[in-house]
Protein backbone atom coordinates (compact mmCIF):
# COMPACT_ATOMS: atom_id res chain seq x y z
CA UNK A 1 0.00 0.00 0.00
CA UNK A 2 2.84 2.42 0.79
CA UNK A 3 4.34 1.98 -2.68
CA UNK A 4 1.05 3.13 -4.25
CA UNK A 5 1.11 6.35 -2.22
CA UNK A 6 4.75 6.94 -3.16
CA UNK A 7 4.05 6.26 -6.84
CA UNK A 8 1.08 8.65 -6.85
CA UNK A 9 3.15 11.33 -5.11
CA UNK A 10 5.96 10.99 -7.69
CA UNK A 11 3.41 11.15 -10.50
CA UNK A 12 1.85 14.34 -9.13
CA UNK A 13 5.20 16.03 -8.52
CA UNK A 14 6.51 14.95 -11.93
CA UNK A 15 3.37 16.22 -13.65
CA UNK A 16 3.76 19.59 -11.94
CA UNK A 17 7.36 19.94 -13.12
CA UNK A 18 6.40 18.86 -16.64
CA UNK A 19 3.60 21.42 -16.77
CA UNK A 20 5.92 24.19 -15.53
CA UNK A 21 8.59 23.26 -18.08
CA UNK A 22 6.05 23.17 -20.89
CA UNK A 23 4.66 26.59 -19.98
CA UNK A 24 8.13 28.16 -19.92
CA UNK A 25 9.38 26.46 -23.10
CA UNK A 26 10.42 29.09 -25.64
CA UNK A 27 9.76 31.93 -23.22
CA UNK A 28 11.89 35.07 -23.45
CA UNK A 29 12.86 37.75 -20.96
CA UNK A 30 11.07 41.07 -20.56
CA UNK A 31 14.08 42.89 -22.01
CA UNK A 32 14.11 40.66 -25.10
CA UNK A 33 10.39 41.23 -25.58
CA UNK A 34 10.78 45.01 -25.40
CA UNK A 35 13.57 44.82 -27.98
CA UNK A 36 11.51 42.57 -30.27
CA UNK A 37 8.52 44.89 -29.98
CA UNK A 38 10.63 47.94 -30.85
CA UNK A 39 11.79 46.06 -33.95
CA UNK A 40 8.22 45.28 -35.07
CA UNK A 41 7.51 41.84 -33.64
CA UNK A 42 4.12 40.32 -34.39
CA UNK A 43 2.07 39.61 -31.25
CA UNK A 44 -0.30 36.66 -31.64
CA UNK A 45 -3.01 35.79 -29.12
CA UNK A 46 -3.62 32.04 -29.54
CA UNK A 47 -6.70 31.90 -27.31
CA UNK A 48 -10.15 31.19 -28.74
CA UNK A 49 -12.05 33.91 -30.55
CA UNK A 50 -14.47 34.15 -27.61
CA UNK A 51 -11.64 34.70 -25.13
CA UNK A 52 -10.09 37.30 -27.43
CA UNK A 53 -13.40 39.13 -27.89
CA UNK A 54 -13.89 39.21 -24.12
CA UNK A 55 -10.56 40.97 -23.58
CA UNK A 56 -7.46 41.43 -25.67
CA UNK A 57 -4.07 43.09 -25.60
CA UNK A 58 -3.76 46.20 -27.75
CA UNK A 59 -1.77 45.41 -30.88
CA UNK A 60 -2.23 41.63 -30.70
CA UNK A 61 -3.94 39.67 -33.44
CA UNK A 62 -6.03 36.59 -32.74
CA UNK A 63 -5.09 33.31 -34.37
CA UNK A 64 -6.50 30.43 -32.30
CA UNK A 65 -4.07 27.64 -31.44
CA UNK A 66 -5.79 25.07 -33.63
CA UNK A 67 -5.25 27.28 -36.71
CA UNK A 68 -1.98 29.04 -35.90
CA UNK A 69 0.21 27.25 -38.44
CA UNK A 70 -2.48 27.33 -41.11
CA UNK A 71 -3.24 31.06 -40.74
CA UNK A 72 0.11 32.63 -39.80
CA UNK A 73 1.09 32.78 -43.48
CA UNK A 74 -1.87 35.13 -44.10
CA UNK A 75 -0.31 37.54 -41.62
CA UNK A 76 3.35 37.22 -42.55
CA UNK A 77 5.15 35.49 -45.38
CA UNK A 78 8.52 36.34 -43.83
CA UNK A 79 9.61 33.26 -41.88
CA UNK A 80 12.29 35.35 -40.15
CA UNK A 81 9.60 37.59 -38.58
CA UNK A 82 9.69 37.59 -34.78
CA UNK A 83 6.39 36.17 -33.51
CA UNK A 84 5.44 36.54 -29.84
CA UNK A 85 2.63 34.18 -28.83
CA UNK A 86 0.53 34.49 -25.71
CA UNK A 87 -2.58 32.89 -24.24
CA UNK A 88 -4.30 32.87 -20.85
CA UNK A 89 -1.59 31.10 -18.84
CA UNK A 90 1.31 30.36 -21.21
CA UNK A 91 0.57 26.69 -21.95
CA UNK A 92 -1.20 27.07 -25.29
CA UNK A 93 1.32 29.67 -26.42
CA UNK A 94 4.13 27.18 -25.71
CA UNK A 95 2.35 24.67 -27.95
CA UNK A 96 1.89 27.36 -30.64
CA UNK A 97 5.60 28.23 -30.51
CA UNK A 98 6.58 24.57 -30.94
CA UNK A 99 4.19 24.20 -33.90
CA UNK A 100 5.41 27.41 -35.55
CA UNK A 101 9.05 26.44 -35.16
CA UNK A 102 8.34 23.03 -36.72
CA UNK A 103 6.62 24.87 -39.58
CA UNK A 104 9.78 26.90 -40.24
CA UNK A 105 9.33 30.00 -38.08
CA UNK A 106 12.52 29.92 -35.96
CA UNK A 107 11.84 33.28 -34.32
CA UNK A 108 8.58 32.31 -32.62
CA UNK A 109 8.70 32.87 -28.87
CA UNK A 110 6.42 32.34 -25.90
CA UNK A 111 5.33 35.68 -24.47
CA UNK A 112 3.42 33.72 -21.83
CA UNK A 113 0.23 34.67 -20.06
CA UNK A 114 -2.34 37.30 -20.93
CA UNK A 115 -1.39 39.21 -17.78
CA UNK A 116 2.30 39.31 -18.76
CA UNK A 117 1.50 40.28 -22.35
CA UNK A 118 -0.81 43.09 -21.23
CA UNK A 119 1.80 44.48 -18.82
CA UNK A 120 4.66 44.33 -21.32
CA UNK A 121 2.75 45.74 -24.26
CA UNK A 122 1.40 48.55 -22.09
CA UNK A 123 4.94 49.49 -21.02
CA UNK A 124 6.42 49.50 -24.55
Amino acid sequence: MDWIVIAVAFFIIGSGFLLLWFQLKGRVTDEQIREFLSEGALVVDVRTRGEYDERSVSGAINIPLDKVVELICETTTDKSQVILCHCESGGRSAIAVARLRRAGYPHAFNLGSYKRAAALLKSS
